[in-house]
């Protein structure tokens, strides 16, 4: 259906061309302090690009849970929608919907968003780390759903830094953490049972 941004969206000041910047940042500090604290957003771009995947799985192909139609959200008022970002016009609510309809209607009235759904990302070297990036930053400033991603040449370049110390083998007590980290929380890296969106 389509889709209309919602307030949270629309307040968003940062500029996407700080992107990169604010993203060094957050990448230079959890290098240094990731026994205390976990960025999301670092942990999951470096343990992507620790798993050397060479071919797509259904799940690789999704940023979120939104995208992937694995997510629900009820507001307030009991409307339903995937996405806390961007909102259905045609809503189904929680409350007035009949008991058998939620449940078996729900899932079916969010909709997917693949990375291979979207032109620019199909062929794109990274695919596989990025995922087609968040659409309702795509959604507010192109308002096209499937539309290139607004920090798309910022993240590039994040994850091409990243791939660099990666490379340089500067990452590996960093990776090494994360393994065991995941071991110990019952995450697999394996692509059939790795959680989408965030480890």
């Amino acid at each position: 259906g389509h889709l209309i941004p919602t307030t949270r969206c629309t307040r968003n000041n940062l500029s996407f061309s700080r992107y990169y910047d604010v993203g060094m940042q957050l990448y230079q500090y959890q290098l240094q302090n990731y026994l205390d604290v976990r960025i999301d957003m670092i942990e999951e771009i470096v343990s992507l690009i620790a798993s050397d995947k060479n071919s797509l799985c259904e799940n690789d192909v999704y940023y979120c849970n939104a995208m992937a139609g694995r997510n629900v959200q009820i507001d307030f008022e009991g409307n339903i929608r995937g996405c806390g970002l961007i909102e259905q016009e045609s809503k189904m609510n929680f409350f007035s919907s009949k008991l058998e309809d939620r449940n078996d209607n729900v899932f079916n009235l969010l909709q997917k968003v693949s990375a291979m759904d979207i032109r620019e990302c199909r062929d794109c070297e990274y695919i596989l780390i990025c995922r087609g990036g968040c659409r309702a930053c795509s959604y507010q400033t192109t308002g096209n759903l499937f539309g290139p991603m607004p920090y798309c040449s910022e993240i590039k370049h994040l994850i091409e830094t990243i791939m660099v110390d990666y490379r340089q083998g500067k990452l590996n007590a960093y990776i090494s953490f994360l393994d065991l980290l995941h071991k110990v929380e019952g995450i697999s890296n394996r692509p059939e049972v790795r959680k989408l969106g965030v480890y």
